[in-house]
């Protein structure tokens, strides 16, 4: 899998430090965009700013995250960022979140959770229509992520290298950044991988969607 420069704060200092060193565009706007709804949520403005906790966020918008940091793992959530707790503090599985401006670049996408005891694997996909253009799949029997791309109802090539960092029954904190021409993935504040776009029209994916052997208790995206 290639190399960018750059990675997550684990090394403090290097080029492309993530996140503190993404700002926002020229020109990107300064209020929520229009006509995103998705359970009181709008996409908002990013840059520096205090990261809120899910729970009550006032107006609905997405969050910024702090500069330089990842801050601690958020926890256990009542509920997606704006929107009601599910019962039991758990959301659905499977669980689709409705990306209606598509992604871009500084798109965080944040999945708090916990693999089921005795279950073999779950999967995070996001989806351009039918093509799944991003598929990151940890399996427990394998000890690997597989990483994968299904275009045209086709599978591409599997990325199956790097570590695997899940524990049955143990929180993680899953964090997607999404990139001009990669995927940067994080686990509990350390970048793991990274996965280059097999699909453009970027504007074009939807939909993100959780399911397979795994605990939710929040899917938030942001803009940072």
């Amino acid at each position: 899998m290639p190399s960018a420069p750059g990675g997550y704060p684990t090394g403090p200092g290097m080029p492309g430090q993530f996140p503190g060193m993404y700002p926002s565009p020229p020109g990107a706007p300064h209020a929520p965009y229009p006509n995103m709804p998705y359970q009181g949520n709008m996409y908002g403005p990013g840059g520096p700013a205090q990261f809120p906790p899910a729970v009550g966020f006032p107006g609905g918008a997405f969050p910024p995250v702090p500069q330089g940091s990842w801050g601690p793992p958020t926890g256990p959530h009542a509920g997606p960022y704006g929107g009601p707790g599910a019962p039991g503090g758990l959301l659905p599985v499977p669980y689709d979140l409705p990306l209606h401006a598509g992604i871009m670049p500084h798109l965080l996408l944040t999945i708090v959770g916990a693999p089921i005891l005795g279950g073999d694997r779950f999967q995070v996909d996001l989806l351009k229509g039918a093509d799944v253009v991003f598929h990151f799949n940890p399996r427990f029997s394998e000890q690997t992520i597989v990483r994968n791309s299904n275009l045209s109802g086709y599978w591409g090539p599997e990325e199956r290298e790097g570590g695997f960092p899940f524990i049955q029954g143990q929180q993680f904190e899953l964090k997607i950044l999404v990139e001009e021409d990669v995927y940067k993935v994080a686990v509990d504040g350390a970048h793991i991988l990274e996965y280059e776009h097999r699909a453009g029209g970027m504007e074009q994916v939807t939909l993100l969607r959780v399911c397979g052997d795994v605990n939710l208790y929040s899917v938030a995206p942001s803009i940072i």
